[in-house]
């Protein structure tokens, strides 16, 4: 934990962070972040309910579901790094954040892609009990409530999960935008010293 000042140790860590691939920062973070508490602490941010573990899953899923149309959008435009300029955008640069980032891959342990039925676990149940906002003008105080009947909430989480898989398995295996590739072995490797420098 820190007291103010990291400990050699751990600025030895945070070094030999930087020169590692995707591949195996994914690997990392897969590895501290397969246990549900762990997870909750380092996702966890300072608003509360919004900002727990399976709310912040379910944003970066959700948000992460219009990634692959962002990208179709602006190949037009960026034609050599679409997917980098998508990602650069407010709404993806948030759901790739480091704690958003721990939230996505400690489901993706437990709910891989393709599959389209919700798991039997916490997540699963949390996104069965969401309840429905009541119209247009109630408001989600804490995240946990949904606009949308279970299935299309299903359907969009479904696909944004498969949308992070599928930008991470182009990253580990070379075929990604150069320029997207850094980027997200920079949010990787963010997300790994959230749990280095963990209070």
């Amino acid at each position: 934990a820190l007291s103010g000042v990291p400990t050699s140790a751990q600025e030895g860590e945070a070094r030999a962070l930087v020169e590692l691939p995707v591949s195996a920062l994914w690997k990392c973070l897969k590895g501290v972040v397969g246990d549900a508490a762990d997870a909750a602490r380092l996702a966890g941010g300072p608003s509360g309910a919004p900002t727990a573990l399976y709310p912040m899953t379910c944003q970066a899923f959700a948000q992460m579901a219009f990634f692959d149309a962002a990208t179709r959008f602006l190949s037009t435009d960026y034609q050599e790094n679409a997917a980098a300029a998508a990602l650069s955008l407010g709404i993806f640069s948030h759901s790739l954040d480091a704690k958003h980032l721990v939230a996505a891959v400690h489901v993706l342990r437990y709910w891989p892609p393709a599959t389209q039925e919700l798991p039997s676990g916490p997540f699963g149940q949390f996104v069965r009990s969401m309840p429905m906002l009541e119209g247009p003008h109630d408001i989600d105080t804490d995240g946990t409530r949904r606009r949308q009947p279970l299935e299309r909430v299903v359907q969009q989480l479904c696909t944004g999960r498969d949308a992070i898989h599928a930008l991470l398995v182009a990253c580990e295996q070379g075929q990604a935008e150069p320029l997207l590739a850094e980027l997200t072995r920079c949010r990787l490797r963010q997300a790994l010293l959230l749990h280095l420098f963990r209070e």
